[in-house]
């Protein structure tokens, strides 16, 4: 997920910033050009430059492309301008967001261009997102936009797990951690941070969380990447699904260091399989457990 961002200078930037992403979305209504051998407005430079970096990371080549690119988390989505100024993106979300847009903004990073700038930005953009307070209602949309994914992308069945988006996957340690940087972030700075871990740890640290929890959340984290690294490996495979198949489940669990825990023979990809059904439940249990406990201190 990539948002883009542009800078204007700031002795004429203003709040009044134009939403409509004519001009240069900041209230300059295209004051500031390039000064190449074509003027065109910052807006529409930063555009193309930006059409231009998504093409790169997503052309398809013999070697297959850098990496699929989503922009749909810039301000208004698809139907907004594909770059914005820092000021507009701040106005944006100051204002009133939808909670998996707040969700989405714990995990921004800046990582390319000005990064003085980016950071800046993301401050101002902090400061809001967490000086809002997490509702019941918001929890709410949170567990039913949670639902809503295992029902429509995680697609399992008795012999086919998602790793990711399933039930007990890694999406819910990511929604339970996010939820609890959402309701505590103003209290545990240290939390604010795009690390999943690393927020579990402040969190666990400032007693919001017991640390056992924490170990069981992050070992579970780490095993679940490594499962999606091999299938990534050994099967080529993009999507994170565990099958019942013998012979792709023991390939897996010797890739996964299975042969080196004490399980021996064609058990191997059962056990593993176990393993991950066992962890599954119970992360489960502490996400839907983490979350009706917010509801009830909101």
């Amino acid at each position: 997920d990539i948002i883009f961002l542009y800078s204007v200078p700031t002795e004429v930037a203003t709040t009044t910033d134009d939403d409509t992403g004519s001009g240069d979305g900041d209230g300059t209504r295209g004051r500031f050009t390039t000064d190449g051998p074509k003027e065109i407005s910052n807006h529409e430079y930063f555009a193309k430059l930006s059409q231009r970096v998504v093409s790169i990371l997503t052309l398809r080549t013999r070697e297959g492309i850098v990496f699929p690119v989503d922009t749909r988390l810039r301000p208004s989505g698809n139907a907004g301008p594909l770059a914005v100024t820092g000021a507009s993106f701040v106005k944006y979300h100051t204002g009133e967001t939808a909670v998996w847009e707040r969700q989405a903004m714990t995990r921004a990073r800046v990582v390319a261009g000005d990064v003085e700038f980016g950071n800046r930005v993301l401050d101002e953009v902090n400061k809001a997102l967490y000086s809002k307070p997490l509702t019941d209602k918001d929890i709410s949309e949170m567990l039913r936009i949670r639902e809503r994914m295992e029902c429509e992308i995680a697609k399992e069945s008795a012999t086919r797990f998602n790793l990711k988006s399933g039930s007990g996957g890694l999406i819910d340690i990511e929604f339970l951690t996010q939820a609890m940087q959402l309701g505590f972030g103003s209290e545990v700075p240290e939390a604010v941070t795009p690390e999943t871990l690393g927020a579990l740890l402040a969190l666990a640290e400032a007693e919001k969380i017991p640390y056992v929890e924490y170990e069981f959340l992050k070992e579970t984290y780490l095993f679940y990447r490594l499962l999606e690294t091999r299938l990534r490996i050994v099967h080529d495979r993009a999507e994170g699904f565990l099958t019942a198949k013998t012979d792709e489940l023991d390939t897996l669990a010797k890739s996964s260091g299975y042969h080196q825990s004490g399980a021996k023979g064609p058990g191997l990809g059962m056990a593993l399989l176990d393993d991950y059904k066992a962890l599954s439940k119970k992360v489960r249990e502490q996400y839907l457990k983490r979350l009706e406990e917010l509801k009830h201190s909101c």
